[in-house]
């Protein structure tokens, strides 16, 4: 049978830098026949930028092997699958997880880490928030249920992540310690978001002081930490006592530092890592599917994003330009098709 996902009009990095991205097309390397039951061939609608793939593309993590299509989510269509179950699904539109690279016109995808929407729905609204986004703050609310605690903090707080973050604590009633870059961000976060507490790193001494003190009123023991460098040293020392850190992002690039060892040992806090795939992957099928339900039914309110640019796939190079001035503007689309 004629392969006709032979070739993919693709994005190709190969080289580790942003002058290596490359509009080309190239063979797919998948065909109808090698897929497993539960994967499908989409049609690539739209697929966002992140920071992580531009992280990816410079270079900054040595996992990465060259040459590679960056991109690990897309939104789009059900092109082509297998098995019967996955047949059924054909024309029908989904948010997904990709393991060969989105930034392409059609790429491989699994029901397993796949949001199949209802008919009607608004899809590039969907793309913006696309999957990863999403299911990474799905997990957190999850956690904040099983530690209960009665405030959080949320760095990045202006990123989508910590938008979506902050909408769904107050879902659950949970008070929100928002932490940004600047007093201008700051400031944008209280006018759209309605946000009470917002603090501004700027200076970092005043920060200090100022963070200390609400995080002991509000007993905020649980902080979701994105930004890495001395500022996570800053935060973990400034939490109250018997606090959890848990790392899942390195906006900076930096590691980690600053971190006195007397909190750990006598104030009992704790760093950990999450990573939303970890937690996703112990769940059972039907917790799996509640959880992509959930996120489904919460587009609109919880999992909202902005859109700040749109791109075709062609004019990568400036698409990640647009979105690297300010990454916590909105999302950055590319549109493969």
């Amino acid at each position: 049978m004629q392969n006709i996902f032979e070739t993919v009009d693709s994005i190709v990095v190969s080289k580790l830098s942003l002058d290596s991205v490359d509009y080309t097309t190239k063979p797919s390397g998948f065909s109808i026949e090698t897929l497993k039951d539960d994967e499908f061939i989409a049609k690539v609608l739209y697929t966002p930028i992140s920071d992580y793939s531009i992280h990816e593309i410079k270079g900054h993590f040595p996992t990465t092997k060259i040459p590679y299509t960056p991109g690990f989510e897309a939104t789009g269509e059900i092109a082509a699958g297998k098995s019967e179950k996955v047949k059924s699904l054909i024309g029908k539109k989904v948010s997904f997880k990709v393991n060969i690279g989105a930034w392409q016109n059609y790429t491989i995808g699994s029901l397993r880490q796949a949001i199949v929407y209802e008919d009607g729905v608004d899809l590039k609204k969907a793309s913006a928030a696309c999957y990863v986004n999403p299911l990474t703050v799905a997990g957190m609310l999850e956690l904040i249920k099983k530690n209960n605690p009665k405030a959080i903090i949320n760095t990045g707080a202006g990123s989508s992540i910590g938008r979506m973050l902050y909408q769904g604590c107050k879902s659950l009633n949970v008070e929100v310690v928002n932490i940004v870059r600047n007093k201008q961000k700051a400031e944008t976060l209280k006018k759209e978001l309605g946000a009470e507490h917002v603090l501004s790193t700027e200076d970092v001494e005043s920060f200090r002081t100022e963070f200390q003190n609400v995080a002991a009123k509000l007993q905020a023991t649980v902080c979701f930490e994105c930004v890495g460098g001395s500022i996570t040293g800053v935060i973990f020392n400034a939490l109250p006592p018997n606090s959890t850190l848990y790392v899942y992002g390195t906006l900076s690039g930096q590691d980690i530092s600053g971190v006195n060892g007397v909190q750990v040992r006598w104030a009992n806090k704790k760093i950990k890592g999450y990573l939303a795939y970890t937690w996703f992957e112990k769940l059972t099928e039907d917790e799996r599917n509640r959880v992509h339900s959930f996120i489904s039914q919460n587009l609109n309110t919880i999992f909202s994003a902005n859109i700040q640019g749109e791109f075709p796939l062609s004019q990568t190079k400036e698409a990640i330009e647009h979105f690297s001035k300010d990454m916590s503007a909105g999302k950055v689309i590319l549109i493969p098709q």
